[in-house]
Formats: C-alpha cells, structure tokens, sequence
C-alpha cells in the first residue's frame, strides 16, 4: 500500500494501480478478484487512504496517515460529524505527556506543544 501511495506522489497512476491491485487481490473473496480489481482512473489520495483505512483497521495507523498526507482536518470535517465541531488546526500535534515535560531540567525550552494545555 505505501508503494501504491508513492507512485501516486510520483505522478504514476498506473504503478499505483498494480500496486493496489496485489493487494485487493489477496483480499478478494475467491471467484470476486475480478470485482476487486481498480484502474488508474479510480486512483486518487482519498482512494488509497480509504484502503489503507479498511486494510489496517484497528492497527491504530490511522491518525498518522492522515497526518502524514496533511489530510487529518479535512476528512475529519467531511467524514466524522461527531468530531467535526471540535477538530482544531493544532489537532495535527500531539501533546507531550506531562511526565515528559515534567523530567526536563531546561523548561522554559521545552513545553507543551501550542492548544494543549
């Protein structure tokens, strides 16, 4: 899945596509591969972080690939109505565990990441 995600930053539909296709096809319900299969014109970053969703659920990898692909507020927005009113810009940090920030001796440069508290 990251190779089909890296072919698609590079502009490469169709290596995305096959790379997206091996593993549609190991989780194709046998005599359904064929159902299962995706061409480069279905491709896009919402596609693949949609498959990425399905494929790794509950392997808590979700909030960094949203992150990671600077997608985080906007699929929130648009996907989750329950988390929407309360989703923030500085959302896309986390904050620092106070036993963290409690053990550094230099803390005036070291403090809690910006809408934490």
């Amino acid at each position: 899945m990251i190779a089909a995600e890296a072919q698609y930053n590079l502009g490469k539909l169709d290596s995305a596509a096959y790379f997206m296709n091996i593993v549609r096809t190991r989780a194709a319900k046998p005599g359904q591969t064929a159902a299962m299969q995706v061409t480069s014109s279905q491709i896009t970053l919402d596609f693949i972080l949609d498959e990425r969703a399905r494929e790794f659920a509950g392997e808590q990898l979700r909030w960094f690939d949203l992150k990671r692909t600077g997608k985080l507020i906007s699929r929130i927005q648009a996907l989750n109505p329950d988390a929407a009113p309360n989703i923030q810009a500085y959302h896309t940090i986390r904050p620092i565990p106070q036993s963290q920030l409690d053990a550094v001796t230099n803390r005036t440069e070291f403090t809690q990441n910006t809408g934490y508290q």
